[in-house]
């Protein structure tokens, strides 16, 4: 999430003077604000969980991030209409598709679950122009192939394999990476252990 923060600020830095990062800060942008939204719950759940009971009572910090999280999506906007923001871009923009797939393309062949995604993206965006009804759907997508991208470009190898096969691969259910069996888990801690 860090990472795709970072990588959209540059896009406005670099919006004036660069056309496809315009383009891609208009669709990309959307993206983003709806998956940080959606996340801000269960990640702030998954921190409470970290401090106990004490996290819960009112004199705590965890205690207002917990009942203000879900109110991220209610500021910055409903979902649905974060992601109609999104189709907007595509049908008035057309080229904010390709701006976009771009990215999800930059180290193409490094990971083939990010390939795939990129391949299906690039069929379902050019979609949402005359059906809306999946959007949601197509932005979570978006979102988790973006960062993707950015993982396996500034990453190492092992955490960006990991990342792509809890959110990319088949059979993945749930927000904090479960369902893939054959994660190299040893080489992240060791990894871990190494740089701590």
């Amino acid at each position: 999430m860090t990472w795709m923060g970072l990588r959209l600020a540059a896009t406005l830095d670099r919006e004036a003077t660069d056309e496809g990062e315009r383009l891609l800060g208009r669709i990309a942008t959307p993206m983003a604000k709806y998956w940080a939204c959606k996340r801000a719950p269960a990640v702030v759940t998954e921190a409470l969980e970290c401090h106990g009971g004490n996290g819960f009572i009112e004199d705590h910090l965890m205690a207002r991030l917990y009942r203000e999280a879900p109110l991220n999506g209610i500021w910055e906007g409903t979902g649905s209409v974060i992601c109609l923001d999104v189709v907007r871009a595509i049908r008035r923009e057309p080229a904010t598709v390709d701006a976009f797939l771009d990215v999800l393309r930059a180290d193409r062949g490094a990971d083939p679950l990010l390939d795939r995604e990129a391949d299906a993206l690039a069929e379902l965006l050019p979609r949402l122009a005359a059906d809306e009804t999946p959007a949601r759907h197509v932005v979570e997508r978006m979102a988790h192939a973006f960062q993707a991208a950015l993982m396996i470009a500034q990453a190492p190898a092992e955490v960006a394999a990991a990342f792509c096969a809890t959110r990319l691969g088949e059979g993945w259910r749930g927000h904090f990476g479960g369902g893939a069996a054959d994660l190299p888990v040893h080489a992240i801690v060791d990894r871990a252990r190494l740089a701590g």
